[in-house]
């Protein structure tokens, strides 16, 4: 997990960070622009259309709940695009040596703090999800 690179950046305040089962396209600007403007641990890339609409924003685009853990609606389902903004203090909720997915500690850090996890739809460009097999066949059906 990310928590294994902490050594490798030392000094930085943020990290951008990109999961490696995605091809997009999509403008990172806004993202970056929402992070600074919100001033949250973490700012997450959001689409307002997929597969898996389970990150919930409030009016105020700070995530209230993810995967239905927190029982928070919100006013908005949207899709994780699997980059964020992150910064690099919120390393410390993480455990070394340990592959974890991103998401409880985010659920955790927005049970104690609400507003501490921000938000920024996206939908321009092209994004595809390449997690499993039939995701990476799907696309490449139709790039070929």
């Amino acid at each position: 997990g990310i928590k294994n690179i902490e050594d490798l950046i030392a000094g930085e305040k943020r990290i951008l960070v990109y999961n490696g089962d995605i091809i997009t396209n999509l403008p990172l600007e806004p993202l970056l622009e929402r992070h600074f403007k919100l001033k949250t641990d973490a700012t997450l890339a959001l689409r307002s259309d997929g597969p898996l609409l389970n990150v919930h924003i409030d009016s105020a685009g700070f995530i209230c709940d993810m995967r239905n853990t927190l029982h928070n609606p919100g006013v908005q389902s949207c899709l994780f695009a699997g980059i964020y903004v992150l910064e690099t203090t919120f390393l410390s909720r993480l455990t070394a040596g340990k592959i974890e997915s991103i998401v409880p500690p985010l659920v955790g850090r927005i049970r104690q703090n609400p507003r501490s996890i921000g938000g920024a739809i996206i939908d321009e460009g092209f994004w595809y999800d390449l997690g499993t097999i039939e995701e990476y066949n799907k696309l490449r059906e139709q790039v070929l």
